[in-house]
């Protein structure tokens, strides 16, 4: 029988965060045309930005009921998610840590210069939709977030590189 490691999410943290933000984030490096989701700078961003918010809200919300995963674990979720992410897409141990560093650095940028909203309210209502077990609307929600987080940073850059 396999061990459990109390640095492991539960099935529902991950459904509820994880997999909504990566289908959506997938979705739309692939209308990007970028083959990897890890490939899009952009995209990274939102997953790390999404996931980020939502975790904050379920920590708000259920991180007291006694049923989330250890701290430990919701700690880590962000970078984990990357983490995930980058190895599926064939990345080094050591390209991995580099690019999570570089994700950091980008995302504080972005909130610094107020590119990024820092508060989400779109990312509240997906939640709604999530816990009334609605994913239709959630995928719809976070992929209007995520493609906000997209356009906002391409914008950004494009700003950035005409002066």
């Amino acid at each position: 029988m396999a061990e459990i490691s109390e640095d492991w999410l539960n099935s529902l943290e991950y459904q509820s965060i994880v997999a909504p933000t990566l289908k959506v984030c997938a979705s739309i490096a692939a209308s990007r045309n970028e083959p990897w989701l890890a490939t899009d700078l952009p995209c990274m961003l939102a997953v790390h930005h999404v996931v980020t918010r939502l975790l904050g809200i379920y920590s708000d919300e259920w991180g007291n009921l006694g049923e989330s995963s250890s701290s430990q674990a919701l700690d880590k979720l962000p970078d984990a998610t990357l983490a995930l992410v980058m190895k599926e897409a064939e990345f080094s141990l050591d390209a991995v840590a580099e690019c999570i560093d570089a994700v950091h650095r980008a995302h504080q940028m972005l909130l610094d210069e107020q590119v990024l909203s820092a508060q989400e309210p779109m990312l509240n209502a997906a939640w709604r939709a999530l816990t009334a077990s609605d994913e239709v609307s959630a995928e719809a929600l976070i992929g209007a977030v995520a493609g906000n987080v997209v356009q906002a940073v391409d914008d950004w850059e494009q700003t950035r590189t005409k002066q």
